[in-house]
């Protein structure tokens, strides 16, 4: 099933990378959609504030440091420690996303603001996409699963999605990146 998505993938999107180059290539268009094309990559007027509108994990961050100000004190500078420390080689990529991911234990209504996170920014799906949706589509990210989980219920798609535990601040399980999405493919079929 999810090898349809994939071939579909490859055929009907316009764009580049298709959901190979993400698992190829491992992330560098990321989450939620832009795999397949399925989000407007378009440059935003000013106004929207979100630099990059098709990582859901960067959007949803930027959308609870806009809500909760706080987080600019308590998780920005360690995430940008992070990512250069990530940058220099000294953490692997599997540390940096789970700093990144961290802001997701410091957000106390975290649940309520994916959904209106989603309310916003539902409207990105491309129309071509929602044309020809199926129900074995299949929505792969690496991604926390409770980011990308309610835009996978309002389209009616499967998903598998990075399991990060948010009281704990851990990884569930593998991070789902690179080759785990090809793995998760050839395993699951």
């Amino acid at each position: 099933m999810g090898q349809a998505l994939l071939a579909r993938a490859m055929r009907t999107s316009r764009r580049s990378p298709s959901l190979v180059g993400i698992i190829e290539y491992g992330g560098g268009a990321q989450a939620c959609g832009q795999a397949a094309g399925i989000l407007d990559t378009r440059p935003r007027e000013k106004s929207t504030g979100d630099p990059n509108p098709t990582n859901c994990t960067v959007g949803f961050g930027l959308w609870c440091i806009r809500r909760h100000p706080s987080l600019l004190l308590r998780y920005v500078p360690r995430v940008v420690w992070s990512f250069v420390r990530y940058r220099l080689g000294r953490i692997p990529n599997v540390r940096m996303q789970r700093e990144l991911f961290r802001y997701l234990t410091l957000v106390d209504d975290v649940d309520e603001q994916v959904e209106r996170y989603w309310d916003a920014n539902e409207r990105r799906i491309v129309p071509w996409y929602l044309e020809q949706r199926r129900d074995d589509d299949l929505i792969l990210s690496s991604s926390p699963l409770c980011i990308v989980a309610p835009i996978a219920r309002r389209l009616g798609v499967r998903i598998a999605a990075t399991d990060y535990d948010r009281e704990l601040g851990v990884l569930v399980d593998n991070l789902m990146y690179a080759r785990e999405k090809a793995h998760y493919i050839f395993d699951q079929g």
